[in-house]
């Protein structure tokens, strides 16, 4: 680590032939490769490139690493600002731009705030070209969640899709389907449409059960009668 102890302006830092960084006359050296404790601040400043850059080729290491080990819960690990650019960017050639993990409920690996008094801000944006601007996943708790006390907890511009929707087809002479579907129990909701007018023919009903549902008509189908469904909780 490259650093210095500023307290004015015109503080430069140096490394010298024995791996220290020159501090102020009233601080003390940096020493390269060893751990260093201090009571106050160590600022580098300056008017062109990176304020302080960290590098290593080390695997499984970082090139920064912050540590806040506060008892309390306003500190930071790492904290970035910016007055009109990004506080925190993160890039990646082959894995993930920015990673967060929590371990106690009710916090979040990664959170977004946003604070601006005007509409049309984001909590957190994610885009793609090809890919999810957005993907979440759960293997036991909900991969997505909206919350919203005033406005839409929801709000979808353009196509949506859902996994547990799709359309059967009721058979010339029949008048009900049973369709498999992993995962359905007698609780859930199915909703059934038939997707194409057929005089006085209608769906009757739509019963979950176990791994399975089944769409009943008020009739007997005279040909083949396409009908579309959605599983819901």
């Amino acid at each position: 680590m490259l650093g210095a102890a500023a307290t004015g302006a015109g503080v430069a830092a140096s490394v010298a032939g024995g791996g220290i960084a020159e501090g102020a006359a009233t601080g003390h050296p940096v020493l390269l490769g060893k751990a260093n404790t201090a009571h106050g601040t160590t600022q580098v400043t300056t008017s062109a490139g990176n304020g302080l850059q960290g590098q290593t080729s080390a695997s499984g290491n970082s090139g920064v690493v912050g540590f806040d080990t506060a008892s309390g819960s306003n500190g930071h690990g790492v904290y970035g600002h910016s007055i009109h650019g990004s506080g925190v960017l993160g890039v990646s050639q082959h894995a993930t731009g920015v990673t967060g993990f929590a371990s106690t409920s009710n916090q979040s690996g990664v959170a977004g705030i946003d604070q601006a008094t005007t509409s049309g801000g984001h909590g957190v944006f994610g885009q793609s070209q090809h890919g999810n601007g957005v993907f979440g996943n759960s293997q036991n708790g909900v991969a997505l969640h909206g919350n919203s006390k005033h406005g839409l907890a929801l709000q979808v511009q353009g196509k949506a899709k859902f996994s547990q929707s799709g359309v059967t087809t009721v058979s010339k002479g029949h008048k009900s389907v049973t369709v498999s579907l992993p995962g359905v129990t007698p609780s859930n909701i199915v909703l059934a449409t038939i997707q194409r007018p057929l005089g006085n023919l209608a769906v009757a009903g739509a019963q979950a059960g176990s791994g399975s549902f089944t769409i009943t008509l008020t009739g007997t189908a005279g040909g083949s009668v396409p009908v579309g469904w959605m599983v819901i909780e």
